[in-house]
């Protein structure tokens, strides 16, 4: 019996890491183009137009365009999900990997254990630039850069090293180039440096002390200050139109309370608790959202939490740091762009989260676990350190259980706009769109196109069809001049029924496009106000109106009370 909980107290920790991880990758595999800028770069890359993309972006302002745009194109290169998903997939466990790696080196293994599976358990979608399911490779990859940056820094630390050293300034360098608001950054490795000090500087000088400490992070301040001449260079030649990048300190409680958003949404009780205050729900609903499989995963995450925490053996001194250091890198990556007249202003529409909430959210759980082990560490009782042990048990299975539930409740959301751009995509890359000629305009009241930019879906629609073919969304002015194709879709987006239109958009007939396999029933209206049902239907059925009728395309077509199929 003692020898089974021994194996179970070993590898427990390992198994719950992996469902969790399983189980996360699972949830957010389907899910693409789940960003406006997705579709955009999916469109330039097949396309082949990407480089002139990337300098078009870089002469307004931003240097970091150059290879930005490159390494936002390289998923999309295959044209196959599977592809953007394995790229996607590799860049979040290089981003766990990296933090692990940084976190086993210098403070314990027990500690870097704990993170990466609160890390992966906690993690949960939201509709705020989420990185889980979008930007893959390019923005994943400066939160990784900038953990081995630490990681090599913390190796000078022990022993001084100048490839360590210039190893360090590199990944720094790497996490700046990619995103600018790693700037700040700067300060942890300047915190790390003071919180070190050796057994020789004990017995000098405190401005002895500060000079060497100084010294340790000038290869960093000079790769940052020459990156920063380059930008700023850059910048005088080509001035920025990015309000993103121009400061403004006229309301810095604004600036603040940015900061503050940004920091923790990423963070699943944060994002429930914003939820439920847009659409209140009772608890009955929301646990109806969590399925078998996130209370097994949660439960397992809380079992390995429960057994790694008394093993924490490390030096007050090291918790301390790292407790410290994790809590300025909470707002390390949302500092800057928290300065700026755009985001503020984000928060002022209700839009509380951005793509930096996943770089702090790395920090935030390493904070969190820091402060339960200092908690329960601090405790001289072994009963008080029980009671403790359950309490933080029980609080790290629920938040489990929160962000599985916040998962389910956005991934429905995710799935259709997925499909949007899927079955998009594949209404205007058959028939009739890819043999339209240039007398014919499509009308998509339902669909703002690519990037909600009608240059941009018209050059999409040239992809498959040479011919210019203007692309109107809803409430554009249509030509008299040309013939009408009206192309609508259903609010789940699950297919598009396209059909030529006179100038009342009334059509004797329309063509099925839908990437869903199963069969739809689906229910289109005709000039009479009459609903007109269709069932089984599937991907190029033609359907006809009644005899001596028809449909009237100004009415947005439905599915069939039966229900909408699974993408």
């Amino acid at each position: 019996m003692e020898k089974a909980k021994q194996i179970i107290r070993k590898y427990l920790p390992a198994a719950a890491f992996a469902a969790a991880l399983l189980w996360l990758l699972y949830q957010i595999y389907p899910v693409i183009f789940a960003t406006h800028d997705d579709m955009r770069n999916y469109t330039i890359v097949r396309e082949g137009s990407l480089f002139q993309l990337a300098w078009e972006q870089a002469v307004c302002g931003r240097i970091s365009q150059l290879w930005n745009t490159l390494l936002l194109g390289i998923p999309f290169l295959a044209d196959k999900v599977w592809f953007y998903k394995a790229i996607a997939y590799a860049c979040l466990l290089f981003d766990i990997g990296s933090c692990r790696l940084l976190l086993k080196a210098h403070v314990s293994k027990p500690l870097a254990d704990m993170s990466a599976i609160l890390i992966v358990s906690w993690a949960c979608l939201s509709n705020y630039h989420n990185m889980l399911v979008s930007y893959a490779l390019c923005h994943q990859l400066p939160i990784a850069f900038l953990f081995l940056s630490l990681y090599f820094f913390g190796n000078t630390l022990k022993k001084p090293s100048k490839k360590q050293a210039a190893l360090s300034a590199l990944f720094l360098l790497l996490a700046c180039m990619i995103y600018e608001a790693f700037l700040p950054a700067v300060f942890l490795f300047a915190g790390w440096s003071l919180l070190h000090e050796s057994a020789k500087e004990q017995k000098c000088s405190y401005f002895a002390f500060l000079k060497k400490a100084s010294r340790r992070i000038l290869p960093h301040l000079s790769v940052l200050a020459g990156y920063m001449m380059i930008y700023y260079g850059w910048r005088h030649f080509y001035p920025t139109r990015y309000d993103g990048t121009s400061f403004s300190f006229q309301d810095p409680f604004m600036s603040l309370l940015t900061a503050l958003f940004y920091a923790i949404s990423f963070f699943p009780v944060t994002e429930m608790m914003n939820y439920t205050k847009r659409s209140p729900v009772p608890l009955q609903s929301i646990l109806e959202h969590i399925s078998v499989a996130a209370w097994i995963v949660s439960a397992l995450t809380a079992a390995a939490f429960a057994i790694l925490l008394p093993r924490m053996k490390t030096d007050k001194r090291k918790l301390f740091a790292c407790s410290l250091l994790s809590g300025v890198g909470v707002l390390i990556p949302v500092l800057v762009i928290s300065l700026t007249p755009k985001y503020p202003d984000w928060i002022r529409r209700g839009a509380i989260g951005y793509l930096p909430s996943y770089y702090s959210f790395f920090f935030l759980v390493i904070f969190i676990a820091v402060g339960m082990v200092r908690l329960y560490t601090a405790l001289p009782d072994k009963h008080y350190r029980t009671t403790v042990r359950v309490f933080l048990t029980a609080a790290v299975f629920f938040v489990s259980l929160t962000a599985n539930a916040v998962t389910s409740i956005w991934r429905p959301y995710f799935d259709i706009q997925s499909l949007r751009y899927r079955n998009f995509q594949h209404a205007v890359s058959t028939e009739p769109v890819c043999v339209l000629d240039t007398s014919w305009q499509i009308y998509a009241p339902d669909n703002p196109g690519i990037h909600l930019d009608k240059g941009l879906t018209e050059k999409f629609l040239q992809l498959y069809n040479p011919n210019q073919v203007d692309y109107l969304k809803a409430d554009a002015p249509l030509s008299d001049a040309k013939q009408t194709l009206v192309l609508r879709m259903p609010e789940n987006y699950s297919y598009a029924v396209l059909g030529a239109a006179d100038h009342e958009l009334c059509a004797d007939s329309v063509t099925v496009r839908t990437l869903v396999p199963d069969a739809q029933d689906i229910i289109l209206y005709d000039t009479d106000g009459n609903a007109v049902e269709y069932d089984g239907v599937h991907d190029g059925d033609v359907l006809r109106a009644p005899d001596g009728s028809a449909f009237d395309l100004n009415v947005r077509t439905k599915l069939a009370p039966a229900g909408a199929p699974q993408s």
